[in-house]
């Protein structure tokens, strides 16, 4: 998975003999970017049901099994988001925008992937996209919060988070309270990404004159 998500934002070298005039760092076609992603949702950031059968968990261990998927759904989010391959993927699209696959087109993706859960009428979200959507919120918010002035992922991380916020507001009936409650958890942690409120009362201070 590692080696597919470096074909994101990825550029081919071609190797050419002295005296020849051509290009030698082109980007990774657009569509062979898009369907890496797509490969990393259907297969890095959705669980196949018999990679956590009961059957078998039971017989290893008697908990651990969501942390260490998350654990690598993190590892994942964090690879295709890592500052250095959007500020690339920006650039390929500054230079040409209609053959680019550029960093809001891969939010769109991932978004559209690890919430495709709230296109239904009555979601139903299970433990393991539940980590994995707050794990993408949480990530998301720290490129928020960033004041960076180098990289359009603050202000694309922020429409991103509007638009979960947005649709996660609409779901009103669900299966499962569990679902409910983390919709509306959703909802409250990105609210407090767009409004941090102090950490606590200011102290006052006092002066002396000389």
């Amino acid at each position: 998975l590692g080696h597919v998500a470096n074909v994101v934002g990825g550029v081919v070298q071609n190797n050419l003999w002295f005296g020849q005039r051509d290009h030698v760092y082109d980007p990774v076609p657009a569509d062979k970017q898009r369907y890496a992603v797509t490969f990393l949702i259907e297969n890095g950031l959705n669980i196949p049901d018999y990679l956590v059968s009961p059957d078998i968990l039971a017989r290893i261990e008697p908990a651990g099994v969501a942390a260490r998927i998350l654990a690598s759904q993190r590892l994942i989010i964090a690879l295709l988001l890592d500052d250095a391959r959007c500020k690339r993927m920006s650039e390929v699209v500054n230079r040409d925008a209609n053959s680019a696959y550029s960093p809001a087109a891969m939010l769109v993706d991932l978004r559209a992937g690890i919430f495709s859960e709230l296109r239904a009428p009555q979601p139903e979200i299970n433990l393991y996209r539940r980590n994995l959507q707050r794990a993408f919120v949480e990530q998301l918010g720290t490129f928020a919060g960033s004041s960076s002035t180098s990289t359009d992922m603050p202000a694309l991380a922020r429409a991103e988070l509007k638009r979960i916020q947005d649709d996660a507001k609409k779901i009103t009936t669900a299966k499962g309270e569990a679902t409910l409650a983390h919709l509306a958890d959703l909802v409250a942690r990105i609210e407090r990404i767009f409004e941090p409120k102090s950490g606590g009362a200011e102290r006052p201070t006092s002066s002396r004159s000389f």
